[in-house]
């Protein structure tokens, strides 16, 4: 598309995407109602889609929220200004400008970064959502770059169909208070991030009755709470917020001094040492468990982490879990809430780097669970040294259960199920060259040439490794297997050269020739050369759309032109997306191998294809000896769902106490209490919590991946308790009967210190009192039915012992009324059982009439003047409010038309 129109002599557009790198010719339409004008090329008129030009990702944070910190790793990112970088989440930008160092938090972003990063970015603040995340580089005079290329595994669609690689999740930095009235009432405010500013996005529960939202930003929610539920929890522990909880424990080893038993540490756990133990608030990395490390930047060792929650089955079905990663990896499941009753399901015993490598216990059983039932369940990854990563992935078995999943299985897309996973291998049966170096003594020293090349002077009687090492130098190759055979009178040595070649090595001579002879054993065979081609069947018919593809043979299948043996898994990757129809999108993932035994591509389906056919290959032209060529089906796909690794949105923490549990859009919050900081000019918050940003720990800067440990803060950081001690009681209320003016005397206990935040509101009850209303539901009147309440009386002043505070009662509607204490920061107070000790009757009167003549005719406006007559202090009530309203006023029996209210009259 054209961008806009410089000049007559220049156009500026936007380059389309491309399947694949080559060079294309620029062509210029002038196009008028009459005529199409093709411009003449003079100079040089083509393009190249380049791969070094294009951007790319390899990793980025797969979540986060509002005014967080997020990193991106890649390649071809740029080397330059970090201005010329352009994620977005959604429609809106990450910044990623010079981002000046935040207190302890190292400095991030110079002037200039690395080829491939990291980059950091700070998260735009808006609502919790879905969004995709994508990026552009700007183009400069000397470089194409343009719209970058995601290469992780990147696009995710939930059960529900929505496809994302970005969750911007709410967070829950700070709460106005912990605890409060049993009763609810209180008024509760939660700072966070990625809040809605659309009342009704926000849900928020307390020990899992909601809180009435009553106002919310992108930053704060308020909400009052509701009465503490009667009945228990049916858990152990409670709901907490999104997430894992993760505990880290250093030098692991010294529990068992053998690393031959991963579990032999984990059984002695009990014993660690307290100060050797870190633990974080809340694991929220968005898609789940994520690679590479957790904890540590690939050089952190010798530690164990535990990772603990409760996995929420999105649907009933059958469920298999998948473990892998560097180095042991164990995955538990409890039948219920209860940690006691966990049973380690799958295990994956040592290094694996994809979940389908030779790792049978990797693969759990199938096992029922319900939906919306929580189950425990616990993570433990062990690491020894070097890299160190892992992954728990899922399988949700939709055959078993069809009618829990949306009626269009195409409505999950790529990424999304089970993969078929095939294996190509080309190979050759190659015999490995053999010379045998046979003394006829076993003393003296000697020397090798071979060719121009000589070794070192050597011992004949040895135990050969010297003799290995001098080969590898003078012969080039890296592997030299060698078998020595001793007796009393002579030596041999039986060198095999393991690097295949297509000819015979020169013979490795002696340079003195009497101490023996050296003989050619075995003479090599012919390696793997030539070309394959691969034909693949669709399993469903397809909209043939690839120029490139030629039809089909007999039996339905397309096929690539010829391919070298020795092909690059792009190069591999490439041809399948130009000859096969259905794989001409990024939807198959190829690893592979190459040496001089031929060549193995690993094929993974990464579309929902279910079980395909496996793929045909013609290795027709393929040469060498004894040469073969084989599809092995690893694991037959389905359109089962397939979370690789499991979503965050299905864990949730399990706290000791109960939790304030919010959620956005549906979106749970993760509950990330913040320290504040500023980079450069913008102000940002920067959680306890994975994948926002670097920290120090122990010293070092840990970047990408780190997991912040919780430094001040419990397991229990968002917990908020229904208290008895500190829920206020009224015992009496007098007098009995009020009016404007009145001072009102309340009686009973646990007031605020502060007499201002201490409130009483009006709640008309004469309606209730005929049906006999029992006084316990005006708490629940009072949060559910918040407009019952018609006027307030603010308390101006309390005694020392804070059991009797008082208020002056203002101008209220004549009615029968219930006094409800309660404190903003608490809530409601408890009444008394008997309606006799709260009630009150505001008092209708008369005062006065003006003026006290008019005609005989009507017409002559009066005002009566008294109390009782109807108006609310509340600012939300304009209109007079009352359970009995005042309908007429009569002279003699004869109508006063009302023609005004004011506070206490009428005309």
């Amino acid at each position: 598309p054209i961008e806009y129109y410089a000049s007559d002599a220049q156009i500026i557009c936007v380059t389309p995407s491309h399947y694949k790198a080559e060079t294309l010719n620029v062509v210029v339409t002038i196009v008028s109602v009459d005529l199409a004008e093709f411009a003449n090329c003079i100079g040089t008129c083509t393009f190249t889609y380049a791969q070094s030009s294009t951007p790319w990702l390899s990793r980025f944070s797969r979540g986060g929220s509002g005014n967080h910190v997020m990193y991106f790793k890649g390649g071809s990112i740029i080397q330059s200004d970090p201005r010329q970088i352009l994620p977005r989440i959604g429609d809106k930008l990450v910044q990623t400008e010079y981002l000046e160092p935040v207190a302890d938090f190292g400095s991030l972003n110079p002037s200039t970064i690395s080829y491939s990063g990291p980059l950091y970015g700070i998260i735009p603040e808006q609502a919790a959502g879905y969004y995709t995340m994508k990026f552009e580089v700007l183009t400069t005079t000397s470089t194409g770059y343009g719209y970058g290329q995601i290469t992780m595994q990147n696009n995710i669609t939930l059960l529900d169909g929505t496809l994302y690689n970005f969750v911007q999740y709410p967070t829950i930095g700070a709460m106005s208070a912990r605890a409060g009235s049993i009763y609810g009432g209180a008024l509760l405010t939660i700072w966070g991030t990625s809040f809605d500013e659309t009342l009704v996005n926000n849900l928020v529960y307390v020990q899992g009755v909601p809180c009435q939202v009553v106002s919310s930003t992108h930053t704060s929610i308020q909400c009052r709470t509701g009465r503490r539920p009667t009945q228990t929890t049916p858990y152990v522990g409670y709901p907490g917020g999104r997430g894992w909880h993760l505990q880290y424990y250093r030098d692991i080893y010294n529990l068992v001094n053998d690393w031959s038993s991963y579990s032999a540490a984990w059984n002695k756990i009990g014993n660690y040492p307290a100060n050797q133990i870190l633990i974080t608030t809340q694991a929220t990395a968005t898609l789940g468990v994520y690679e590479p490390e957790l904890i540590g930047d690939s050089t952190e060792d010798n530690y164990g982490e535990q990772l603990t929650g409760w996995f929420v089955p999105p649907v009933s079905a059958n469920y298999t879990f998948v473990t892998y990663g560097d180095d042991n990896v164990e995955f538990a499941i409890s039948n219920t809430t209860d940690p006691r009753f966990l049973k380690t399901i799958s295990i994956t015993p040592s290094y694996k780097s994809l979940y389908f490598e030779s790792n049978a216990a990797g693969f759990s059983k199938k096992i029922w669970l319900n939906a919306a039932q929580p189950y425990y369940v616990r993570i433990r990854h062990t690491e020894q040294y070097g890299a160190d990563w892992f992954r728990v992935a899922m399988r949700i078995h939709y055959s078993d259960n069809p009618s829990a999943y949306p009626s269009s299985t195409e409505s999950r897309l790529t990424y999304n199920s089970f993969p078929e996973v095939q294996r190509v291998t080309l190979g050759v049966t190659i015999v490995r060259e053999i010379q045998l170096l046979n003394f006829t003594t076993v003393a003296g020293t000697y020397s090798l040439f071979y060719g121009s090349k000589r070794t070192k002077y050597l011992s004949v009687d040895s135990d050969g490794s010297a003799l290995v090492t001098e080969i590898k130098t003078a012969t080039g190759c890296s592997s030299v297997p060698l078998t020595v055979t001793k007796r009393a009178a002579w030596i041999a040595y039986k060198i095999t050269f393991d690097c295949p070649t297509p000819s015979t090595r020169p013979l490795l001579r002696l340079d003195q020739p009497f101490l023996g002879t050296v003989t050619l054993v075995q003479a090599p065979t012919i390696q793997l050369t030539g070309n394959f081609r691969l034909g693949f069947k669709p399993p469903r018919p397809v909209v043939v759309n690839l120029e490139n593809a030629a039809a089909t043979d007999a039996n339905g299948y397309y096929w690539t032109p010829s391919i070298p043996y020795s092909t690059t898994t792009e190069s591999l990757q490439s041809y399948l997306r130009a000859y096969i129809p259905s794989l001409e999108k990024a939807n198959v993932e190829i690893d592979s191998y190459q040496g001089g035994d031929g060549s193995v591509y690993t094929i993974r389906f990464l579309t929902p294809y279910g079980d395909v056919k496996p793929f045909l290959i013609d290795n027709s032209t393929i040469e060498g000896t004894n040469n073969y060529a084989t599809v092995v089906t690893m694991y037959e796909g389905s359109t089962d769902p397939f979370f690789d690794p499991i979503p965050v949105d299905y864990i949730v923490k399990a706290a000791t106490k109960p939790s304030i549990e919010t959620y956005t859009n549906q979106i749970k919050a993760a509950c990330t209490p913040y320290v504040e900081g500023t980079f450069g000019d913008q102000r940002i918050r920067q959680t306890l919590s994975p994948e926002e940003g670097p920290f120090d720990f122990s010293g070092r800067d840990l970047f990408n991946d780190a997991w912040y440990t919780d430094r001040d803060h419990s397991v229990d950081a968002c917990s908020y308790i229904y208290s008895e001690t500190l829920t206020p009681k009224v015992t009496s209320v007098s007098p009995k009967t009020i009016t404007a003016g009145t001072r009102l005397t309340i009686t009973g206990g646990y007031f605020a210190s502060n007499s201002s935040a201490n409130r009483v509101g009006f709640v008309p009850i004469s309606a209730l009192l005929v049906n006999n209303f029992p006084v316990d539901k005006l708490h629940d009147a009072f949060v559910d039915s918040w407009n019952t309440v018609v006027c307030y009386c603010d308390i101006d002043e309390a005694n020392s012992d804070l059991n009797t505070v008082y208020c002056t009662v203002p101008d209220m509607p004549y009615d029968v009324y219930a006094s409800v204490l309660w404190i903003e920061s608490i809530g409601q107070a408890e009444l008394p059982s008997d309606w006799s000790d709260i009630s009150l009757t505001y008092d209708l009167s008369i005062d006065e009439v003006l003026p006290l003549v008019g005609s005989i005719e009507g017409g002559t406006i009066i005002t009566v003047r008294g109390t009782g007559f109807g108006h609310s202090n509340r600012p939300d009530k304009a209109q007079a409010l009352s359970t009995i309203p005042i309908t007429e006023v009569n002279i003699n029996g004869v109508l006063c038309n009302i023609v005004q209210e004011v506070e206490t009259a009428l005309l």
